[in-house]
């Protein structure tokens, strides 16, 4: 996250070195890379307020900061679309085109990965109450041995090999 906020707050300096003042077109890309921009500033900000876990205001803030990312998320690309008509940006017409093919390959793999993770979910319950609580011991322990415990959620292998494919 300190990646992202820190290159895009460089490429919105940048923008205004280049540019040297406000785009009078009347596009709206400039106003939605703004918003956007401001939107993806307050999001780290608004993490280090993060209440507790166990918190009664935790759902209102894991709500608000999904919603503050998503639209960040939506406002980028929808902005991204303006900049094919900019003046300035001398992109071609057929350049839609491919912006159309990224957000549809992007909400595939976006849904594959919603359900892969409802899949992990569902094993990873089947597995936790496999365990009998007589073959545990104290701390993990199973007659003197340390017990160890696979670090990967099931389908990780799955999830990083379509993370190297898109």
């Amino acid at each position: 996250m300190v990646t992202t906020w820190s290159l895009t707050v460089v490429a919105f300096i940048i923008i205004f070195v280049e540019i040297g003042e406000w785009s009078g077109e009347r596009n709206p890309h400039a106003i939605l890379g703004t918003i956007t921009t401001i939107i993806c500033f307050i999001q780290p900000i608004g993490a280090l307020f993060r209440p507790a876990p166990n918190s009664k205001n935790r759902p209102l803030f894991n709500w608000t900061h999904w919603l503050g990312g998503n639209l960040a998320h939506i406002l980028s690309i929808v902005t991204i679309f303006f900049a094919v008509k900019l003046t300035k940006a001398e992109l071609p017409e057929w350049m839609d085109w491919i912006l159309v093919a990224f957000v549809v390959v992007h909400v595939i793999v976006h849904l594959i990965y919603s359900i892969a993770g409802c899949f992990a979910d569902r094993q990873q319950t089947q597995n936790v109450n496999a365990f009998q609580m007589s073959d545990m011991g104290h701390h993990g322990m199973r007659n003197g041995h340390r017990m160890e415990r696979k670090m990967d959620a099931p389908y990780a292998g799955f999830r990083k090999g379509l993370l190297a494919a898109y």
